[in-house]
């Protein structure tokens, strides 16, 4: 035996697999009700009520938000993203999970997010910006569900701002004179 803070709770999963997790608490009435809740989660999958998927899902949805974005930055790492993208793409991932104030996976809703975009909006922020947001979610909802952590993204349905309507640098070619004036200080 190995005294630990926190109960561990044992029990027999769907597949038949003993499993020893912790429970994260160190009331024993508390670790008990964890206990029961997964056993519950088990005899489910056994009844068919619920597929696997599901369960793997509820067992990703009480870990906090912080602990899948450091998983996601790994994944990023691994796929060998530049470093530069990777920590731009975590601090707005950290920005929009303090902001819309999303703590776990199931509090991931476009709601919050919505009302964050217009916000954003009515301060001023360009659509083109407000799109970046909402590609950097949309890409973790996405991971989140290639990984079985959730069953859809909620965000996939979030439209995207017309950057053409709102742009802020209108593009457009030399003229003659600019031209002329580039390529004498280039000389």
């Amino acid at each position: 035996l190995i005294t630990a803070a926190t109960f561990t709770a044992k029990y027999r999963d769907a597949s038949g697999i003993v499993r020893e997790v912790s429970t994260r608490c160190r009331d024993e009435v508390a670790a008990r009700s964890v206990l029961h809740d997964l056993e519950r989660r088990a005899e489910l999958v056994k009844a068919n009520v619920m597929t696997a998927a599901e369960d793997s899902v509820a067992a990703h949805q009480t870990i906090e938000l912080a602990e899948h974005l450091k998983a996601y930055s790994a994944y990023q790492t691994a796929k060998g993203l530049n470093k530069v993208r990777i920590k731009n793409t975590t601090t707005r991932l950290q920005l929009l999970i303090s902001e819309c104030e999303f703590r776990q996976l199931v509090a991931l809703r476009a709601g919050p997010f919505e009302k964050w975009l217009a916000a954003r909006a009515e301060a001023g922020m360009s659509a083109g910006n407000r799109n970046e947001y909402r590609q950097e979610l949309v890409g973790f909802g996405n991971w989140c569900v290639r990984t079985g952590r959730l069953l859809l993204n909620p965000f996939s349905n979030v439209p995207k701002a017309d950057a053409r309507a709102d742009q802020r640098r209108k593009r457009r070619a030399m003229t003659a004179a600019e031209l002329d004036r580039l390529l004498a200080v280039a000389r």
